[in-house]
């Protein structure tokens, strides 16, 4: 079982690495490239993780609607927390403030996300047991 506290800490992380990556590049053109690369490596690792709850009976497509669903999820948010980063770059008081106000409603996006992703990915059509 995980600690609660590694669950909070996972989450911070989520929100203040992509803030971070902006603070540290606000200096870079725009659009930068690097940012949105790494934005989409992200998506890239959501939708591999959606990949890896396909079940038996689910469809092609709805698997394919579940890890476009989970590659929004994940690229998305860090690349708009990314582009805050750099925006309050010079505010970083506030922006910490910013950065640990987000934690909760990022974790509620992830989490409602996520079981969107288990309802295309994981539950086959007359699947009695799926959250959606």
């Amino acid at each position: 079982m995980v600690s609660t506290i590694l669950w909070i800490l996972l989450l911070v992380a989520l929100v203040a690495g992509p803030v971070a990556a902006g603070v540290l590049r606000r200096e870079a053109a725009w659009p930068d490239w690097l940012a949105a690369a790494g934005a989409a490596a992200i998506g890239i690792v959501f939708a591999v993780l959606a990949a890896t709850t396909h079940q038996d009976g689910v469809t092609s497509e709805a698997m394919a609607k579940g890890m476009a669903i989970a590659f929004v999820i994940g690229g998305l948010p860090a690349y708009a927390l990314y582009a805050l980063g750099r925006a309050l770059a010079k505010h970083r008081v506030l922006l910490s403030f910013i950065c640990l106000a987000l934690t909760i409603p990022a974790a509620a996006m992830y989490f409602v996300g996520w079981i969107v992703v288990l309802d295309y990915a994981h539950c086959p059509p007359d699947a009695y047991e799926c959250p959606i």
